[in-house]
């Protein structure tokens, strides 16, 4: 029987992670190359780690919904969460309806995309 021990998926872990970080950062500097070009090789990593536990906090798990808070995490600027500006998103993350990660992430997406869409003139 084939069995890995407790050290081994912990390395596993770490390894997957470290993977999905370098996605994440390809990801960024895809869609978001002015605010990327603004940060070094280290300080972007370092973003994209920042977001990611961010999102976690949240309870923002699967990597989907973890890559759609990044996209508002550089779209709107790091801290975009606490951000006075965005009273909206704290509204939303703290409110005890949106129980999961899922939800919260799509009602953000929602609240952003009404947000940008009468921003451009478009409601």
């Amino acid at each position: 029987m084939f069995s890995l021990s407790t050290r081994q998926l912990q390395a596993m872990n770490v390894h997957v992670f470290e993977q999905f970080v370098a996605r994440m950062v390809a990801h960024v500097q895809v869609f978001f190359p002015a605010q990327c070009a603004a940060l070094s090789a280290t300080d972007l990593e370092h973003e994209v780690r920042t977001g990611i536990a961010c999102a976690m906090d949240y309870d923002i798990h699967a990597k989907d919904e973890i890559c759609r808070f990044l996209n508002l995490w550089f779209l709107f600027g790091a801290g975009f969460d606490q951000h006075p500006e965005f009273v909206w998103a704290q509204e939303i993350l703290s409110n005890p309806f949106y129980r999961t990660g899922a939800t919260r992430i799509a009602m953000l997406d929602a609240a952003a995309e009404q947000l940008l869409s009468s921003e451009q003139g478009l409601s």
